[in-house]
């Protein structure tokens, strides 16, 4: 970390969202880009693209570089509790997540300053200024004019401005040999013995990503997964890796929290990931461009701004609230996997 105490804007987290908004910020201001954690990320994760990232991204420079094989995935839906199962036209984006978080660092500017193992502790608003507490070695105190918090599902700015505790379920997920029977596709996967939500199969190279979303983390429920799959694709059981990490599960946009005056949410710890897959790269990317836009405007109000300039990811998210009730209820789901079919 450089020895100046005073910067333009200090972002909390280096993933998505935070990479995003340092790499637009940073032609005009003097940005300090912090995490707790090792850079690049290496996030348990999906890590698939959908529609709305590739249309972000798809521009980018040396973008290609983050694909795994098989780079490109197709959509299938296993549906145990229905006996249904589903292949779609729908096609996402593989990639490895720690290249995409290299990548996403790399392609910042050199006058980004970018500090790892860096722990956020707390902020204080003095007149015009925020005073923003951190540690790395040793407590250090930071002014900035903006805070954007994008330190995700358990954001400690989040907590320094809103009363709307997040809530959070985990996704539990096991990397397995690789097997030819998923070939290129990316499997949804619903089973109410295993959880209220929805399991997933990713092929990623030589290994096989099989993960579900519960609450807590349950041997028993990954165990039974693993053998029903074994069973309908011939997948692979022998366990390589075990993971987890929390995950903010919304039930109304009431639980999205923005920012308060010139301290923005971005990403996760604003509550931007779908409800219905968990998909959260896309808020990401487009809340991290929508915060760096508001502040780029100086406005009188830039979390107004960014509220205004949020509107469309809320509506999408407004979109993905109805559709989990449909594909988190068994009678739902068997009309709308029916409709898929004839598609």
């Amino acid at each position: 970390m450089q020895h100046a105490d005073n910067y333009d804007i200090i972002i909390i987290g280096a993933g998505p969202a935070g990479c995003t908004a340092a790499h637009e910020l940073a032609d005009e201001f003097d940005v300090l880009l912090i995490d707790k954690g090792d850079l690049p990320q290496d996030k348990p994760c999906g890590s698939l693209l959908n529609e709305d990232s590739i249309d972000i991204l798809k521009n980018w420079e040396g973008v290609s570089d983050i694909l795994i094989s098989p780079s490109f995935v197709t959509l299938g839906y296993i549906d145990f509790d229905n006996k249904i199962t589903v292949k779609t036209k729908r096609q996402f984006w593989n990639t490895d997540r720690k290249k995409f978080s290299s990548w996403l660092l790399n392609r910042l500017p050199q006058n980004v300053t970018i500090s790892s193992h860096t722990l956020f502790k707390d902020f204080e608003v003095v007149e015009d200024k925020i005073e923003v507490i951190v540690n790395r070695h040793r407590s250090l105190k930071l002014k900035t004019k903006y805070l954007i918090g994008a330190d995700g599902t358990t954001s400690t700015v989040r907590r320094g401005i809103s009363t709307i505790p997040p809530r959070r379920s985990t996704l539990y997920q096991v990397l397995v040999t690789s097997s030819a029977e998923t070939n290129n596709f990316t499997w949804f996967v619903f089973d109410t013995s295993i959880t209220n939500y929805y399991s997933w199969v990713i092929p990623k190279g030589d290994h096989t990503i099989i993960g579900t979303a519960i609450e807590g983390r349950s041997k028993r429920n990954m165990d039974l997964l693993l053998k029903k799959l074994s069973q309908e694709l011939r997948i692979s059981t022998e366990v390589l890796k075990t993971e987890g990490h929390p995950v903010i599960i919304i039930g109304n946009l009431n639980e999205i929290v923005l920012g308060s005056d010139n301290i923005l949410l971005v990403g996760e710890a604003a509550g931007f990931i779908s409800p219905s897959s968990f998909e959260g790269i896309s808020y990401a990317l487009q809340s991290g461009l929508m915060a760096a836009q508001a502040i780029k405007t100086e406005s009188n109000s830039v979390i107004d701004t960014y509220r205004k300039l949020c509107n469309p990811i809320c509506r999408r998210l407004s979109d993905q609230l109805e559709k989990t009730q449909v594909v988190f209820d068994k009678e739902k789901r068997s009309a709308y996997l029916k409709s898929v079919m004839n598609e």
